[in-house]
């Protein structure tokens, strides 16, 4: 059997942009998810394409069943030969399912439903899952164990699997709710090891898209908000477990791109923890005819080691923020996480002396049960006070906490500790920037507390 070398030149605008950099990416695993549309199972087919004209590449194409296959990997990477016109270059059969380069790579297809087909594929050394999330960890952990050789790489494709799926909880960082951008325009997500590379996309990242789809899309956005969410931006979906501390909070009506007003005075409240960030939201009330916007325009969520108290206090200045009214725990009078200011007493003081003014002190004495803050903000989302609540996109910890706080036997929310793997140290992933907000609307309606 005669075996040629390949030489194709690709034009960049076949691709989608934001799928270039893969192109160049050398982590031996990459993780592609996102949303419906978003061209990542195109971008694939694409690749492996590609990887069969560089040569030396034994490959695989995988799914959990095997009908569906011919229908998806096979025919996809069919397309993409032909409309490039390199049928010259291949040859397509289908039985059993393969597509062979005239360099003498070539790609099989194995559907894990029968574990059998496994053995005539010897020593694959690229693999590309196609709707990964139907995967188990099993059937991954025993697949990638038989890639293996030189130029070893495996591509997994799927839309954004639920935060309960493993392969959230198995690559995923604990912040990860912190990378990803309400608008869905995210790419790079970190991962807990050094050899995957997490990467998202949505349709509007697709320049390709049709108008038919993106129609269809935008009316999901607006009769099915939170599917949009996860099917039309591909946000990690988050589980409803019907405990939600805060069970009436949508993105849809809170939610809001908010800017900065510098006419308007600056309010900051603080929590102190310091894992897994210390903490300040920053807030505008805007007065509308007899009620407020409370507008959470900020956060800044510092993480160790540069988190003290005068480095929040730093970023803030750093964005352009002037000083504001402070708002904050209560328990912040007693200690301090000052780093600079060596004759500080306490939290507060060291916020008070880079401002210039304990005038702007609005900190309450004793923070307020537990219990009364769900019922507030509750009634708050609701309309009940009249007044209404907003929270910018990027407040992720935020919203986060909004969205996955749950409801403790004692009215509060549930206070989960997780340990840190590296240090040892135990500490609360949720609630810090919520609590923050919490300080803050009880300073400013201690009434809403005490009604029932």
């Amino acid at each position: 059997m005669f075996r040629y070398r390949v030489e194709v030149n690709f034009a960049e605008e076949h691709f989608c942009e934001v799928y270039l950099p893969l192109f160049h990416n050398k982590k031996r695993r990459k993780l592609v998810y996102g949303s419906r549309n978003s061209a990542k199972s195109h971008w694939a087919a694409q690749y492996s394409v590609i990887r069969l004209l560089r040569g030396n590449t034994r490959g695989v194409g995988v799914r959990k069943v095997f009908e569906s296959i011919k229908e998806s990997q096979y025919n996809t990477m069919k397309e993409i030969i032909n409309e490039y016109e390199l049928d010259h270059l291949f040859k397509l059969y289908l039985s059993p399912l393969k597509i062979e380069c005239v360099n003498g790579s070539y790609m099989t297809f194995l559907g894990l439903d029968k574990p059998t087909k496994a053995k005539s594929i010897k020593d694959p050394n690229y693999a590309w899952y196609e709707e990964a999330d139907e995967l188990t960890e099993e059937d991954f952990e025993q697949t990638s164990l038989s890639i293996r050789g030189e130029n070893v790489e495996e591509v997994l494709t799927t839309n954004a699997p639920p935060e309960t799926h493993w392969l959230v909880s198995r690559l995923f960082t604990e912040d990860y709710r912190a990378h990803e951008r309400v608008d869905g325009m995210h790419t790079t997500m970190p991962s807990r090891f050094d050899d995957w590379l997490i990467y998202h996309t949505c349709w509007k990242h697709n320049e390709f898209i049709d108008a038919e789809s993106v129609k269809k899309l935008l009316r999901l956005k607006e009769y099915n908000h939170d599917q949009y969410l996860i099917s039309g931006l591909g946000l990690i979906g988050t589980e409803q477990t019907g405990s939600e501390y805060i069970d009436n909070f949508s993105r849809k009506n809170t939610v809001k791109a908010m800017e900065y007003d510098p006419d308007h005075q600056i309010h900051a409240s603080y929590d102190q923890n310091r894992l897994p960030h210390s903490t300040q939201i920053v807030v505008q009330l805007e007065r509308v005819e007899d009620n407020y916007e409370i507008r959470v325009i900020d956060e800044i969520c510092l993480k160790p080691p540069a988190n003290s108290t005068e480095q929040l206090c730093q970023e803030h200045r750093s964005r352009g923020y002037k000083s504001p009214f402070v708002y904050g725990d209560a328990s912040g009078s007693n200690k301090t996480q000052k780093l600079m200011t060596a004759d500080a007493l306490n939290h507060y003081q060291v916020i008070f002396a880079f401002f210039g003014n304990d005038d702007m002190g609005r900190v309450i004495k004793k923070n307020p049960p537990r219990a009364s803050s769900r019922r507030v903000f509750r009634r708050l989302l609701s309309g009940y006070y009249g007044h209404t609540l907003y929270i910018d996109p990027k407040c992720v910890n935020l919203i986060t906490d909004f969205e996955k706080l749950q409801t403790g036997a004692d009215g509060g929310y549930v206070k989960k500790k997780v340990k840190d793997k590296k240090t040892g140290a135990t500490y609360e992933p949720h609630g810090h920037a919520f609590d923050a907000l919490v300080y803050m609307i009880y300073a400013l309606f201690p009434e809403w507390f005490t009604d029932r």
